[in-house]
């Protein structure tokens, strides 16, 4: 009978790196830049694929624990009815499901910088896959000049961004600095924190909730706010 060979068992990127949660280090720490694009192509990888499964429109390293400055913006928004029904009726919400079979697809954003924002801005619903089944009415600018490398390396210079495109990169970029969307909600909403609500395929109304946000009350999620 032959040595029985064990064989090292193959780690992938997506098993390495998955959502964290409020409370997390990583989503309070300013990240550094990127240096060696490449270095972060598996985590990019991995990334598309999490966000992806939960129908995201954005997610930046830190909500995946690498404090890197990068983060992934969705390409364009399928057409379908919005599952939430709590934004504006053109458009998801920053964290919304769309009710469309179409595939999501995801550009990576590498080292951002805003050049100039309107004047103009807009209010609108947000919500994080990091604090899952709570959105609150952020404003932000409706039209954003940007800079940012792509992961072929490219650099993309003074592209304008507006409406849900320049609030996503908006929101994913605070995501870099260690601020969350919680930290902008405007107090002066009469429900400045909501709890969100969806339909399920069987059209049963489900929370959006994590297992490790299920045992929490508001309460509870307060007192992280104010420990953050």
């Amino acid at each position: 009978m032959g040595r029985k060979v064990f064989r090292k068992k193959k780690v992938r990127a997506v098993d390495m790196h998955r959502l964290v949660y409020l409370g997390n280090a990583a989503l309070r720490t300013v990240s550094r830049d990127v240096k060696d694009v490449m270095q972060i192509a598996p985590v990019v990888k991995a990334m598309k694929s999490i966000v992806g499964e939960h129908q995201g429109l954005g997610l930046a390293g830190p909500q995946v624990g690498v404090n890197q400055r990068f983060f992934l913006m969705i390409e364009s928004i399928p057409q379908g009815n919005v599952a939430f029904g709590l934004c504006n009726a053109s458009s998801p919400c920053i964290c919304g499901v769309v009710d469309d079979d179409t595939p999501f697809t995801y550009e990576a954003v590498i080292n951002p910088v805003i050049n100039s924002k309107s004047a103009a801005v807009t209010k609108d619903f947000e919500g994080c896959l990091s604090f899952p089944g709570y959105q609150g009415v952020v404003s932000r600018a409706e039209v954003i000049d940007v800079t940012y490398t792509t992961l072929d390396g490219r650099k993309i210079e003074n592209r304008t961004l507006a409406n849900l495109h320049a609030r996503v990169f908006q929101h994913e970029l605070d995501h870099l600095d260690g601020v969350m969307f919680l930290d902008k909600i405007d107090m002066s909403v009469r429900s400045p924190l909501i709890v969100v609500w969806r339909r399920s395929l069987l059209h049963r109304q489900t929370l959006i909730h994590d297992d490790e946000f299920r045992s929490r009350d508001y309460l509870d999620l307060q007192m992280l706010l104010k420990d953050d």
